[in-house]
C-alpha cells in the first residue's frame, strides 16, 4: 500500500492521508500520462477547441483554461509519481 503525506491545500487546510494499493496508483499515473500525451501530441485542433469550450463552460478562463488543465494533468501525474518514488514503490516505472 502507498500512503501519501498530508499536504496543505490551496485553502491552507491540511489534507487527509489516502492509502491505496501501489498498483492502483501506478495505473492512475499511467492513465494521466497517456491522456497528457494524447492531448499534447495527437489531438487535433477540433479536440483542443472542444476542450477550450468545455473549460470555459465549467468556469475556467476561456483562452488559458485548456492549457492550464493540461498542465495540471501532467503536474498531478508528476506529483503522484514523486510520492510513489518517495515511498519506494515505483519499481515498475524506474526506466521512465
Amino acid at each position: 500500500m502507498t500512503t501519501t503525506q498530508p499536504t496543505e491545500s490551496i485553502s491552507g487546510q491540511v489534507e487527509a492521508w489516502v492509502r491505496l494499493p501501489a498498483a492502483t496508483l501506478a495505473a492512475t499515473i499511467d492513465l494521466l500520462h497517456r491522456l497528457d500525451v494524447f492531448f499534447r501530441e495527437h489531438a487535433d485542433s477540433t479536440v483542443h477547441t472542444q476542450l477550450s469550450l468545455f473549460c470555459a463552460a465549467t468556469g475556467s478562463h476561456p483562452i488559458c483554461g485548456a492549457p492550464a488543465l493540461l498542465d495540471e494533468l501532467g503536474l498531478r501525474a508528476l506529483m503522484l509519481r514523486t510520492a510513489m518514488t518517495a515511498a519506494g514503490t515505483d519499481h515498475d516505472h524506474a526506466d521512465e
